[in-house]
């Protein structure tokens, strides 16, 4: 199937570079859900295994991602699959991080206000 975006977070860094956070859905076709960035520090992208070498095709990396559950629940990003929702991080308009939503690692609390949602 084809991917398009159905989820889009967008803000500015104190440094002044634009970042945009693109959730895309396998199949998905409708408008784009805007989020709101959470916290000081929306999102974080980790390479646990730090040395780079050229030759090196494909690196782990982890992205976690904070957003505002004012119109989301993790509910709405449950799925049966590991390719369900891809992630896509442009900074600068320029393509920074490409990875896909991992159920295991959704958190939210349960209160009766806007509270984080966490993705990785």
């Amino acid at each position: 199937m084809a991917f398009a975006t159905r989820y889009r977070i967008e803000f500015d860094t104190i440094k002044g570079r634009s970042v945009k956070v693109d959730i895309e859905q396998d199949g998905f076709s409708g408008t784009i859900t805007n989020l709101i960035a959470a916290t000081e520090n929306p999102i974080e992208i980790q390479y646990p295994n730090a040395e780079f070498e050229q030759m090196t095709g494909i690196r782990e990396s982890r992205a976690r991602i904070r957003v505002l559950a004012k119109n989301i629940s993790a509910e709405d990003l449950l799925a049966d699959t590991d390719t369900y929702f891809k992630i896509k991080v442009y900074i600068n308009n320029n393509i920074e991080w490409i990875g896909w939503l991992d159920n295991d690692y959704t958190d939210e609390l349960f209160l009766d206000t806007n509270v984080v949602l966490g993705l990785s």
